[in-house]
């Protein structure tokens, strides 16, 4: 019975974490996994090992990290206080690592190791299970941490091709009707929101890792989820969305989209009853500066082959939008009232000048005052150059 066996199984991971077997322990707890799950509380015996193997790892990172920070500090005292020893000199000619680099690579990276495939191995063990949902939930969640605490990029990118694989079995499962035991029910709202949850944090944690490619890979994760929910999303995770869509396209220099997530993302905040004046202040003369910023070949029909027009629909239906934008749509939009009113006077003066009083003689010191202006705000910072190539190519 799970109750007989539990406390085994904790002794057991204990034992293989503190000897550091991660192949052993992977079987031992597949097999636990095995023996109990058909029990009455079998699978929260699952759910308990799988935390304390999670717990126990971390503890022996941390213990791992003082101790480098210690010898690091110690080395710091002794070069201080002796200058550098023969052992020291001849290391540092055949090796440009620093004490530092070394006490990491000895003491910190095997326990990082370790600690990502416990992570590996626990989701292995709790996914696709209705019942296990929580947990499964809870541990990615912490995996994330992991990966933005001690910057693992590529460790990143494969818990989100494991979370991907995980997902797409669940979806192929219920297409083809085959129902296992306690398998995950997509179109349940609470599961659904769950798994939602879990791709807007995989998508912060992109953003925040710069892992531009990864972070569309999530919003096309989430997307493709908000076509499953039988329910609105929620406004605040929508905004969240539209912002970072922002930042994608911004780094992926498309202006034209990226404007068009601005619009999608004004028009959601500024419905927000927490919304304030600053913001709404901030976030409009954003917009209409990403819209002034769209270059020329963004707008001109010429381009529009029927590749990049395909791929512009894709987009578009990522932003939820019911057509391609245009420039011209989205300045329309920018006019509007409840946009305009709230843009910041230098943006406004740019605004006119480039779109109602535009003069090629008499544009370049009309402009020097505006522009210094807007580049003192580092928010408004990144127009700067999208809108000198735009000035330009009206000037010529």
């Amino acid at each position: 019975t799970p109750v007989a066996l539990e406390p085994i199984a904790i002794l057991f991971t204990e034992l293989c974490v503190n000897l550091r077997k991660g192949y052993t322990l992977k079987d031992g707890l597949h097999q636990f996994k095995k023996n109990v799950q058909l029990a009455t509380n079998g699978l929260q015996s699952v759910e308990t090992v799988s935390r304390k193997l999670i717990e126990l790892a971390g503890k022996k990172l941390e213990t791992a990290q003082a101790k480098a920070d210690e010898r690091a500090l110690a080395s710091v005292e002794d070069d201080l206080e002796a200058g550098e020893s023969p052992e020291d000199i001849l290391l540092s000619a055949v090796s440009s690592e620093q004490t530092r680099d070394r006490a990491d690579r000895e003491l910190v990276t095997p326990w990082l190791r370790f600690l990502w495939e416990s992570f590996r191995l626990v989701l292995d063990l709790l996914r696709n299970n209705s019942r296990l949902e929580t947990t499964y939930a809870a541990i990615v969640l912490q995996a994330f941490q992991f990966c933005l605490t001690y910057n693992r990029k590529v460790e990143f990118r494969k818990l989100c091709e494991m979370l991907r694989a995980h997902i797409q079995y669940a979806t192929t499962q219920q297409k083809a009707g085959t129902k296992a035991l306690n398998a995950i029910d997509l179109q349940d709202p609470e599961t659904l929101q769950r798994y939602l949850d879990l791709r807007f944090h995989q998508l912060n944690a992109s953003v925040k890792l710069e892992l531009w490619q990864e972070a569309f890979r999530s919003v096309e994760d989430i997307h493709s989820l908000i076509n499953l929910s039988k329910r609105p999303i929620k406004p605040n995770m929508m905004v969240n969305y539209y912002e970072h869509l922002a930042r994608i396209f911004l780094v992926a220099d498309n202006g034209l989209f990226h404007a068009a997530a601005w619009h999608k993302f004004f028009n959601l905040y500024s419905q927000s009853p927490n919304a304030t004046e600053e913001e709404l202040a901030r976030y409009s003369s954003i917009f209409l500066l990403s819209t002034l910023s769209i270059s020329q070949e963004s707008f001109n029909t010429d381009l529009s082959e029927e590749n990049a027009k395909q791929s512009n629909q894709f987009l578009s239906s990522l932003l939820n939008l019911p057509k391609i934008p245009t420039r011209e749509s989205l300045i329309q939009y920018a006019l509007n009232k409840n946009v305009y009113d709230f843009v910041a006077p230098s943006v406004k003066k740019l605004f006119e000048l480039l779109e109602t009083d535009f003069h090629p003689l008499s544009i370049r010191q009309s402009l020097n005052e505006v522009v210094a202006e807007i580049e003192q705000n580092e928010s408004y910072a990144p127009y700067i150059k999208p809108l000198t190539k735009v000035i330009m190519t009206r000037l010529f």
